[in-house]
């Protein structure tokens, strides 16, 4: 199976847009999921047609080149902000909270 990067962001007119970058085939929806769910839509419907017509999607021409350049951009951010996440829980681990205190019938409180 191949592997598709799709890039997912938000539109101009406030909906939401998926991009797949090896083949130029897009959806979009007025939400994340949406836009996840038509793209499964279009993607099937893009395979169907180009069967029906003896095609693979080695036929489909790749995303223009500015949605990889945006896919790269927003891939070094998220890798900077996990690296610098993972520096932070390094540097600043977690302080623990202290137990809350259970009485037993040995418990006993100091007066």
């Amino acid at each position: 199976m191949r592997k598709l990067h799709v890039l997912l962001y938000s539109a101009k007119d406030g909906g939401w847009v998926a991009q797949c970058l090896e083949h130029n085939i897009m959806a979009q929806s007025d939400s994340i999921k949406g836009a996840k769910k038509e793209f499964e839509f279009a993607l099937k419907a893009e395979l169907k047609f180009l069967s029906e017509h003896g095609m693979t999607l080695d036929d489909v021409a790749p995303a223009p080149q500015e949605f990889w350049a945006r896919y790269n951009v927003a891939n070094d951010e998220i890798t900077f902000f996990m690296l610098l996440k993972a520096i932070l829980l390094h540097i600043f681990k977690p302080v623990e909270k202290p137990p809350i205190f259970t009485f037993t019938r040995e418990s006993r409180l100091a007066g």
